[in-house]
């Protein structure tokens, strides 16, 4: 709910500038309608769009534990990059 409330601000803030307002002239009523409208399907598009663990990442992570090394965040983009540092860490 945090994430929203702070993603939905920045949201109103730029509407508001695009329109040539500032963001004090907007009401917190206005706010509350537009999270009360807009606020479910945004945050469900911020769910989709966060990346998912897998179970590469998790063995991945047991192994940076074990060895007390990080895991490059390369990795976690490219699927090949997590193979190759898993087989030559593990």
């Amino acid at each position: 709910m945090q994430v929203l409330l702070k993603e939905s601000a920045v949201k109103i803030r730029c509407l508001a500038l695009r329109d040539g307002r500032s963001i004090r002239s907007v009401s917190r009523e206005a706010i509350r309608l537009w999270i009360n409208r807009f606020g479910q399907h945004f945050a469900q598009c911020v769910r989709r769009d966060r990346p998912q663990p897998n179970d590469k990442w998790h063995f991945a992570e047991q192994i940076a534990r074990r060895k007390r090394a990080e895991v490059p965040h390369e990795c976690f983009r490219d699927r090949g990059l997590m193979s190759k540092w898993i087989g030559a860490n593990a």
